[in-house]
């Protein structure tokens, strides 16, 4: 798999990761949560600070390439293809927008 540097991950130089896709990229909402973006809708969620990451509950064929937060809960990502979706719970759930 491939590695993962970030600030948040303390006292280690890279967090390994069980994925061969390429990484777009990465967001903590908090001091333990966060998300990772990658190739071919690849979303990882972790809920520790990165020590483990698992499969969010995103499904999108195509490649995600940039998460944002709007506002408190609210948060968008941008994929390939116009691919565009929204969480207005913090990443409970995702909705697709176009």
């Amino acid at each position: 798999g491939l590695a993962l540097k970030h600030q948040i991950f303390e006292n280690r130089d890279t967090v390994p990761l069980n994925t061969t896709q390429n990484l777009n990229d990465i967001w903590f909402i908090n001091d333990t949560t966060g998300y990772i973006l990658g190739d071919s809708g690849l979303f990882l969620v972790t809920y520790d600070k990165g020590n483990t990451w698992t499969s969010g509950n995103l499904v999108s064929e195509y490649n995600l390439n940039k998460i944002g937060q709007l506002t408190g809960s609210v948060f968008w990502i941008i994929g390939d293809s116009s691919a565009v979706y929204k969480t207005v719970n913090a990443g409970n759930t995702w909705l697709q927008i176009n």
